[in-house]
């Protein structure tokens, strides 16, 4: 499978590790031997509590559901890993990264162009332009209106619901 088959998928923790040492299999090995090339269940979970991967999307009961990014930032972590990169210097360098980027950073090892190399920490994004608006004392909204054009309508309809109904009093 490519990269590519793998974004609408999701993972339990044994499959998010299958799928990462399935696409890490052609990648280069490590120089230090000591060096796991592939992700195993305890590294991932270690990774989420060093900030290298984001946590799990959701949880179905007590079983973890993983995603795309997770397998993105789990194979990214062990190839630079692998290419003599401190834990570190690749949180530093992966923290904030889009899909895209994260995409860009594997690419080399799996076959696509792209540079390997360059890890300088993502730019920070540009503040959103979020509404603020205060529904009731006490209780505040952000709102993003690029998901939510329509502010002044989304806040009437808002109010409306949890003003309590002439019925209820």
């Amino acid at each position: 499978m490519t990269l590519h088959d793998y974004r609408d998928q999701t993972f339990d923790l044994a499959a998010l590790c299958s799928a990462a040492a399935e696409l890490l299999k052609g990648a280069p090995r490590p120089a230090d031997k000591r060096v796991n090339p592939f992700p195993d269940a305890r590294l991932v979970r270690y990774y989420q509590s060093a900030n290298l991967v984001d946590r799990p999307s959701q949880y179905q009961g007590r079983k973890a559901v993983y995603g795309y990014r997770h397998l993105l930032q789990a194979c990214a972590v062990k190839l630079l890993q692998g290419a003599g990169r401190s834990l570190d210097e690749i949180q530093r360098g992966l923290a904030g990264r889009s899909n895209l980027e994260l995409e860009a950073v594997l690419a080399p090892a799996l076959g696509l162009s792209a540079n390997l190399a360059s890890l300088e920490p993502a730019p920070s994004p540009s503040p959103r332009p979020w509404q603020s608006v205060e529904l009731v004392p006490g209780v505040l909204l952000s709102i993003d209106p690029t998901q939510h054009p329509n502010t002044e309508q989304l806040i009437a309809r808002l109010h409306a619901a949890l003003s309590p109904s002439k019925e209820s009093e």
